[in-house]
C-alpha cells in the first residue's frame, strides 16, 4: 500500500473582506499518495491555489490539520520548517514575473543551493546548474543569459529548474501550464512527467482544465467555491463524473474533431439548481475517499 506524503484534514482558509467573511477553502479533506500526482481542479475562485498555499506552509490556515510524512505541519520545530522548505517547493503560474528579471538565470537557479548550503564550493554548485539546464531541455548558456532572452515556455522551465535545484520530494504546480502557447503545453506537461519518473516526486498539480489534469494526474480533486464537489482515480472521474459542475467543466474541453466540436453541448452549471442522480452541489460525490 502506497504512503501518504499528505494528509489534509478539514481545513479551512477564511478571510475577512468588506466586513464579509470569504471561505476561500472550507473544510477540504483529501491524501496525496508518494509518488504520485494529484490534480486539483476547479474555476478561478474556486479555492484550488489558496489550498496549495496552505499545504506548502506560504499560506494561511484558519482550522483543520495538514500532515507530513504523518506529522502535523502546525507541530514543527525551527529546524523542522527549514527542512520542510527545501522538500516542498512550488512551481508558478506566470514564469515571467516568478523569475527576477534582473538577475541572471544562474542566480536565480542557485539561489536554492546557497539558501540550504548544497554544493561543496562555487565550482560545484555551478555544475549543478548546468546539470539542471540540461534536465529541463535548456543549452548551459542560459546560465549567464536573463529572463526577457527566453520564451513564455522556456521560462517556465527555468522556475521547474529552480524548484528541482534543492532536491524536493514534492512540488506544488499552481497552474504551471495555463499563461503558455497550447503547442507548448504538452511539452512541459511530458517534461514534468518525465521529472517525476526519473526523480520519484510527488506532485501536486493545480489547474482549470480537466484535459491537462487528465494527463499526468494520477487521481483528480473538483473544487468549487471553496469545497471539494467530486474526488476518485483520474480515469474514473473524468469518463465517468457524477457531479453536475464536474460535468460541466468536462463539457468544455476542445476536442481534436471539429464535427464533434459543431456539434457538441456546452453544459451552464448553476448552483442553485443543478442536482443529477440525488446529489446537489453541497454533496460530494465521491467515487472513493481519499482522505
Amino acid at each position: 500500500m502506497t504512503k501518504n506524503l499528505f494528509e489534509i484534514k478539514n481545513l479551512s482558509v477564511h478571510f475577512h473582506k468588506n466586513h464579509h467573511l470569504i471561505k476561500a477553502v472550507d473544510q477540504v479533506s483529501f491524501a496525496i499518495p508518494a509518488g504520485t500526482t494529484v490534480g486539483i481542479v476547479g474555476e478561478s475562485g474556486s479555492g484550488k491555489t489558496t489550498t496549495g498555499r496552505a499545504i506548502a506552509k506560504i499560506g494561511p490556515i484558519t482550522s483543520g490539520e495538514i500532515l507530513f510524512n504523518g506529522q502535523s505541519l502546525s507541530s514543527f520545530t525551527r529546524q523542522q520548517t527549514y527542512q520542510f522548505r527545501r522538500q516542498v517547493q512550488m512551481v508558478f503560474q506566470d514564469p515571467f514575473a516568478a523569475l527576477n528579471p534582473r538577475q541572471k538565470v544562474g542566480t536565480t537557479i542557485g539561489e536554492g543551493l546557497e539558501n540550504f548550503h548544497l554544493g561543496a564550493n562555487r565550482h560545484a554548485r555551478e555544475t549543478k546548474i548546468i546539470d539542471l539546464l540540461a534536465e529541463v531541455g535548456l543549452p548551459s548558456d542560459a546560465i549567464n543569459r536573463f529572463p526577457h532572452e527566453f520564451s513564455g515556455g522556456q521560462r517556465q522551465r527555468i522556475g521547474i529548474a529552480r524548484a528541482l535545484a534543492v532536491a524536493p520530494k514534492f512540488l506544488v504546480l499552481d497552474e504551471p501550464i495555463s499563461a503558455l502557447d497550447v503547442s507548448i503545453q504538452a511539452q512541459i506537461v511530458n517534461l514534468l512527467h518525465n521529472i517525476q519518473q526519473q526523480q520519484q516526486l510527488t506532485y501536486m498539480f493545480i489547474a482549470h482544465d480537466l484535459s491537462m489534469v487528465h494527463h499526468i494526474s494520477d487521481s483528480i480533486v473538483v473544487m468549487y467555491h471553496g469545497k471539494i464537489v467530486e474526488t476518485g482515480p483520474t480515469q474514473l472521474v473524468y469518463h465517468h463524473p457524477l457531479h453536475p459542475y464536474t460535468k460541466a467543466l468536462l463539457s468544455a474541453v476542445p476536442h481534436a474533431d471539429p464535427i464533434y466540436e459543431q456539434h457538441k453541448r456546452i453544459i451552464n452549471f448553476d448552483s442553485t439548481t443543478a442536482v443529477t442522480s440525488g446529489h446537489l452541489v453541497e454533496k460530494e460525490a465521491q467515487h472513493f475517499v481519499l482522505a
